[in-house]
């Protein structure tokens, strides 16, 4: 088989995400593959009201010159543990019909984001990725599941794998130490085509300079830190959704201060404007091992907008070793640390150099990552 009929052949993306709404990882590499090969993104299965059957309607569509979308398989009470295997049959199902009318052959690679449904050993493939973007283990009770369920689910779905992709080192380590060959390809970034002094900026209250929070805002936040900051007086602007399961109340008040905007979740053609409204991005996770295991996508956003960034350490912020970067854990110097930043004036060649930084984690180039792991060609 030449590398010409390999290309023709798809990759199969099981998010943990709709490609619909906010932009994720899932998202971002399904555009860059589709560059190489056709790519079916197959969301996430989503609640029945009427029972198995009666109520599945899954919808296949073309979203790109290579990209296709399967949404709305439906199972009743999916989200249960239980359910497991009987969602994972339906979207095997309703995947192997959407390869079917989408014509192209056998997967190449299939790819499985959420490990509550193990979905790998529903349709065939030359190379089956569980792609660990997350210790879902250690943030089960952030979601509202069970730990040792959750254990359960991830331990399957590496199992019904050829290797695993990790995003972090600390989360390849963990499958290493289970004896599964592992890998590390880190999250990537957009790099937009104008930089943040380059567009207008979306209005607000808020006096400059100004830090910004990007993302889902959620208790992985460490709200002493930002408490901190909003003491010295400092403008903080909040980007995102807020989910909380339980004791929101600290968060509605802080967002109460004067200092402080929230925005709520904005669409992603829109982010830039805000980014603009900034000039220091921060990172202010608490220190666990969910957080440690994790790879924010915000930091690499805010260096592709020119911002600076401050952060508390984790493993994978502290790989792209940028000089754009400071880390702190302490509420009070972290805060100081901002403000020092923020004195800072801002300089096109400062701007320029992180940008530049960050084309090389693009997802072009974490595309092309994946495919060399699978030993699968890019295009030419």
């Amino acid at each position: 088989m030449t590398n010409h009929d390999v290309r023709r052949r798809p990759i199969v993306i099981f998010s943990g995400a709709p490609l619909s709404g906010v932009r994720r990882s899932a998202a971002a590499m399904a555009e860059a593959l589709s560059a190489h090969h056709p790519v079916l993104f197959v969301d996430p299965s989503r609640s029945s009201r009427h029972g198995v059957g009666l109520d599945l309607s899954p919808t296949l569509s073309k979203v790109g010159g290579n990209l296709w979308h399967l949404e709305g398989v439906a199972v009743p009470a999916h989200t249960r543990t239980a359910m497991g295997p009987l969602t994972a049959h339906l979207v095997g199902r309703a995947t192997t019909r959407a390869l079917d009318t989408i014509g192209a052959g056998l997967p190449v690679a299939t790819l499985l984001q959420t490990p509550q449904t193990p979905v790998l050993g529903q349709v065939p493939a030359d190379v089956k990725v569980y792609w660990a973007t997350d210790d879902f283990t250690a943030g089960a009770a952030l979601m509202g599941v069970d730990p040792s369920a959750m254990a359960t689910a991830e331990a399957r779905s590496a199992a019904d794998a050829d290797l695993v992709v990790a995003v972090s080192e600390p989360l390849a380590g963990r499958w290493i130490a289970h004896g599964k060959e592992a890998t590390v390809i880190p999250s990537g970034v957009d790099v937009p085509p104008l930089s943040s002094l380059e567009v207008n900026r979306a209005p607000t209250s808020l006096q400059e300079p100004a830090v910004g929070v990007f993302g889902t805002l959620s208790p992985r936040l460490d709200f002493g830190i930002l408490e901190a900051i909003a003491d010295r007086g400092i403008s903080t602007l909040l980007v995102g959704p807020a989910v909380f399961r339980h004791d929101r109340d600290r968060f509605d008040a802080f967002v109460d201060l004067s200092n402080v905007e929230w925005v709520g979740q904005q669409p992603h053609h829109a982010l830039p404007s805000f980014y603009a409204t900034i000039s220091v991005g921060i990172v202010p996770y608490v220190d666990s091992d969910f957080n440690r295991a994790s790879a924010p996508l915000k930091a690499m956003e805010y260096l592709a907008m020119g911002k600076a960034v401050v952060s508390t350490p984790l493993p994978a912020i502290e790989r792209l070793d940028s000089p754009d970067i400071a880390f702190s854990a302490d509420p009070e110097n972290f805060a100081g640390v901002v403000a020092e930043r923020l004195s800072r004036p801002i300089t096109h060649a400062d701007i320029d150099r992180r940008r530049d930084q960050m084309r090389q984690h693009d997802w072009t180039n974490r595309a092309l990552d994946l495919l060399r792991v699978i030993g699968s060609p890019a295009s030419d």
